[in-house]
This record gives structure tokens, C-alpha cells and sequence, in this order.
């Protein structure tokens, strides 16, 4: 920083200002992390299960939110977590959707 004034009157107008504008983004940042958690939360995969034979394992086209493909986002980051831990290389992801993804499924398929 620079240089402080050294009369008592402006140095605490300063550190008033100073507090006032760290206020301020303490207040942002809580609000930034309360979207990005609720963002979190928010479906935004869906899978596309593939038929199969009886006693065969499940596999599917995984596809996120803003894909062209008809589906509806029902599952959360926490839940596909779950469903390629379980499934793993069997959930391919899909080519037209996939290209963009900044989705925890970055190493699936």
C-alpha cells in the first residue's frame, strides 16, 4: 500500500472505508457460495439407458443439462457420483454434449 496519512482523522476515515468495502465482499463471496451450492444441487445429468438382455448390466449414454437429446436432468453431481461409481466405463458420455462439460464425469466412458 502506499503511503498513510498521519493525522488520526483521515486514518480512521480509512480504515472506516477499508471495513465498509470489506464488508462488502465478505457479503459477495457468501453469495457467490450459496449459488454455487445451489447449482450443485440442481439436477444436471441424465442417463440414457440402452436396452439389454436379462442378467446383462446396465449401460447408457450419460447426457447433461443444455444436451439436445430428448431427457430431463434428474440426477445431481452428487448422485452421478454414485451412478458411475456403480456402473463405471458402462455409462458412455455423450458426443454431442459432452465436448463442454466442466461436469465431475470428466474421466467417465
Amino acid at each position: 500500500m502506499s503511503e498513510l496519512p498521519s493525522d488520526l482523522p483521515r486514518l480512521q476515515v480509512l480504515r472506516t472505508w477499508l471495513a465498509v468495502q470489506l464488508r462488502a465482499v465478505e457479503d459477495e463471496i457468501a453469495a457467490v457460495e450459496a449459488r454455487e451450492a445451489a447449482a450443485a444441487a440442481a439436477p444436471g445429468w441424465w442417463v440414457q439407458w440402452r436396452r439389454r438382455r436379462v442378467g446383462r448390466p446396465r449401460a447408457g449414454v450419460l447426457h447433461q443439462q443444455g444436451c439436445w437429446f430428448p431427457g430431463e436432468p434428474d440426477l445431481t453431481a452428487a448422485e452421478l457420483e454414485v451412478l458411475l461409481a456403480e456402473h463405471g466405463a458402462r455409462i458412455e458420455r455423450c458426443p454431442a454434449c459432452s465436448s463442454n462439460s466442466t461436469s465431475p464425469t470428466a474421466g467417465a466412458g
